[in-house]
């Protein structure tokens, strides 16, 4: 009825593992690494993109050198 409460007082039926956080993680896989880099490439240079697919990685609607800066600072994270 109350439901079984776990760590921090979150329901354990409904929590889900924390899983930690990459910025430069493009693709989703829980690291920065090659597959990532091949998804900034295809987006590479693009003036207006939004969000680039995931790419734009400073948040200025555009594909630049400030983007490929912040991979290279989070590159092999999670490894």
């Amino acid at each position: 009825m109350f439901g079984n409460f776990g760590r921090q007082g979150r329901n354990a039926d409904d929590e889900q593992e924390d899983k930690p956080f990459y910025p430069a993680d493009i693709n989703g896989d829980e690291d920065t690494d090659f597959g990532d880099y091949a998804m900034l490439a295809g987006q590479w240079q693009e003036v207006v993109c939004g969000e680039c697919g995931g790419t734009n990685l400073n948040g200025d609607g555009r594909m630049t050198w400030d983007d490929l800066e912040e991979m290279a600072y989070n590159w092999l994270a999670g490894f």
